[in-house]
């Protein structure tokens, strides 16, 4: 399994707490993960070109130009807006 270390270090990287059998419970998931990935480096990819960026093989859509939707539809449910922006709480730092 998963060492217990690992997943402190992880919830603590995420600023969460977990309880002792949660970290059991993610251990385990964890240790299923890993095994998949086991799995898959057993398959042989000798002859499989590397895709480089998964577009390469799909269709791209064309761009298509549009009527900009007017400031008053987009601020129509706004709690607070100004000057066609929205306006919104401070959530970093302090008040002004």
């Amino acid at each position: 399994m998963a060492q217990k270390d690992d997943i402190s270090r992880i919830a603590r990287l995420a600023s969460i707490s977990l309880k002792e059998d949660e970290e059991q419970k993610i251990s385990t998931h964890l240790q299923k993960l890993l095994s998949s990935f086991d799995k898959i480096s057993e398959l042989n990819t000798e002859n499989i070109e590397p895709l480089f960026h998964f577009t390469e093989q799909l269709p791209l859509r064309e761009d298509l130009s549009k009527e900009p939707i007017p400031n008053e539809n987009l601020t129509a449910n706004c709690r607070d807006a100004e000057d066609r922006c929205f306006r919104l709480p401070r959530v970093v730092g302090e008040a002004e």
